[in-house]
């Protein structure tokens, strides 16, 4: 049977006391030299940093628990609370692959070597259990900041040293003046204080997010990103990052997304740009072990993250790699991968992200460029390319040449895209093209009493209008308004050239009423357009020939007509033929001024003046 010696004076414990704290107590009341008898007798390790009242080793001490238990006269579970146990758990090094247990193990708490507050010691002379705490700087109840070197000698404060609260090299360290600080800068340490022993009213912290989470987590976020925002937690410093970290929790999202921008700004690598550049390993613990360990309770964080990596991020790209591991939807795409998307030569999406069709964000540094695309505007382009066919299709469609599909985007006629200075790689709307076809359809008569010589095609109908100096808008335009309104098709072609329209009409409508063509002259005199050729190049029609197209005033055809006349009318008179007329006029001695035997002309032609009287004495 194992001999185990009680103390003499065994008090018991006080309910906020550290384990470490209560043996020391128990040293200087029984008159011992050190703790090491008491820690001795219970197989305690006082040289080890993370001894029995820390979270490093106490799963595997029930033994030792056991026989404290046994020494002091105090209850097993009563010790225990004295620990971070009940809050920790089990987070030995070696026992546990958990990232925040290990987190914890090595950072959460102090070990025999602690921060002290001089007025608490002078006043209870124990050692609170929260003072081993590593983000606990400050009195909860004097606001006056915890030392952790003796002022003395510069040594670390260890509470092994016997009496409590004196320093081995006999200071008095219940009689050291500390600075208070402001109520502010407690409010870390007066959350941990009631959160831990729930004596005080948490009504003014409702509105941060690590109320409802268990004790460890707290400890754990608040240490976890007061080392993000100061990475090494100077004596001057961590009153700051601590409070810091905790005022994250309140205004959730917008503190967090305030202080995710400030942390990106911080260099973390030699990367140009990226998320190990931005967050260092910070991405890769709030998605990986975050997630991993605690997924539900932590889900407000690791939910903000994603929400921030893909909604407000813009310093690079997420990779394939990295979405895939933390399933994520990526914000931002590289050039090349639009490239391949949007099946687009690079100068083509160059042209878009200039005209501002595609937004993108670019980031410069020394000889590198790095183009962000939003995926957001990859996906509305697509959306609006299904509704719009390119250059190309276009005119295919509507059977019209490139500069006459870039006039009508001009116009507002055709809908489409005319911001990109390579117009052929412009987009139109595929309702734009189809109201055109529609309104030239909803126009087409069925009349078949027309004489052929009479319609024109459209492409002749554009070549009326260049000669008033309009165009294609304005031909389109007076079909819209119902100015011209008779549309014959042949149904065998596609386009706008399969519609034939009335000369005179159109003629009338561009404002050409006075200007006749080659097939209007030849419809008047009933000859072939070869033969009125022929006559405007022999100078009897005078006639304007631009770009192989005729243009004859009214002015000139009807000097024309008063000036010459046509064997074709001198027949149709006199109902004599042409052998006829010849015979007749060479008795009396009237010569033809073009025909056959003169200029090789096709049709004889005579002066008018000539001509009448000699008709005139024939009809009657």
């Amino acid at each position: 049977m194992e001999n185990i010696i009680r103390l003499l004076v065994s008090p018991p414990p006080i309910f906020d006391e550290s384990l470490e704290g209560y043996i020391a107590r128990l040293t200087t009341i029984n008159g011992y030299e050190s703790v090491r008898w008491i820690c001795d007798e219970a197989n305690i390790l006082t040289n080890y940093k993370k001894n029995i009242a820390t979270v490093g080793n106490i799963s595997y001490q029930k033994d030792n628990i056991r026989k404290l238990s046994a020494i002091t006269g105090s209850p097993d579970k009563m010790l225990w609370d004295l620990t971070f146990h009940n809050q920790f758990g089990n987070v030995n090094e070696s026992g546990s692959s958990n990232f925040i247990d290990k987190f914890l193990h090595s950072f959460a708490l102090n070990g025999w070597k602690i921060k002290i507050c001089p007025k608490c010691l002078k006043e209870n002379n124990y050692i609170r259990k929260l003072w081993s705490l590593s983000i606990y700087n400050v009195c909860h109840l004097h606001s006056c900041a915890l030392i952790k070197e003796c002022p003395y000698c510069g040594e670390a404060i260890n509470i092994s040293y016997i009496p409590i609260g004196s320093c081995r090299c006999g200071g008095n360290l219940c009689s050291i003046e500390e600075a208070n600080v402001t109520d502010l800068i407690r409010n870390v340490e007066h959350f941990l204080y009631s959160k831990l022993y729930c004596i005080e009213e948490l009504g003014s912290y409702t509105n941060n997010y690590l109320l409802n989470l268990e004790f460890k987590l707290v400890v754990f976020l608040i240490m976890y990103f007061a080392r993000k925002i100061d990475k090494v937690l100077k004596s001057e410093k961590i009153f700051m990052s601590t409070q810091a970290s905790f005022a994250l929790f309140y205004d959730w999202k917008e503190n967090f997304y305030n202080f995710l921008d400030d942390y990106t700004k911080q260099p973390k690598g030699s990367d140009f740009t990226g998320l190990r550049k931005d967050f260092g390993t910070l991405h890769k613990d709030v998605l990986g072990e975050f997630k991993n360990t605690f997924p539900n309770q932590l889900e407000f964080i690791t939910s903000a993250f994603e929400e921030y990596l893909t909604e407000k991020w813009d310093r690079g790209y997420l990779t394939n790699y990295t979405t895939k591991r933390f399933g994520l939807e990526r914000k931002w795409l590289s050039k090349d991968e639009v490239v391949e998307i949007l099946r687009i030569a690079p100068f083509t999406l160059d042209g878009l992200i200039e005209a501002g069709v595609i937004p993108a964000r670019v980031h410069i540094k020394a000889e590198r460029k790095l183009v962000l695309i939003h995926r957001d505007s990859v996906k509305k382009y697509i959306s609006e390319s299904k509704r719009e066919i390119n250059v190309q299709e276009t005119r295919e469609k509507l059977g019209i040449t490139d500069v006459s599909i870039i006039k009508l985007i001009d116009a507002g006629i055709l809908i489409g895209e005319n911001r990109l200075k390579n117009k052929k790689t412009w987009s139109i709307n595929t309702e734009s093209v189809d109201k055109i076809l529609e309104k030239f359809e909803s126009k087409v008569r069925n009349e078949v009493n027309l004489s052929k010589d009479r319609l024109i095609s459209f492409h002749k109908c554009l070549r009326i209008t260049v000669g008033e100096h309009k165009d294609i808008v304005d031909f389109i335009k007076a079909v819209f308004s119902d100015e011209i309104n008779q549309i014959f098709s042949k149904e065998n072609k596609k386009g706008l050239i399969k519609y034939y329209f009335i000369e005179d009409e159109i003629r009338k409508v561009m404002g050409e009423e006075n200007i006749y063509s080659l097939s209007q002259i030849s419809r008047e005199l009933e000859v072939e357009k070869i033969l009125v050729s022929f006559w405007i190049k022999k100078g009897f029609i005078q006639g304007e020939v631009t770009d192989k197209k005729i243009r004859i005033t009214k002015e000139d055809f009807e000097k024309f007509m008063s000036t010459y006349i046509t064997m074709k009318e001198i027949c149709r008179r006199t109902n004599y033929r042409p052998r006829t007329v010849l015979a007749y006029f060479k008795g009396y001695n009237i010569n033809a001024q073009s025909g056959g035997k003169v200029d090789g002309s096709r049709m004889y032609l005579f002066f008018r003046k000539d001509i009448e009287p000699i008709i005139k004495s024939w009809v009657l």
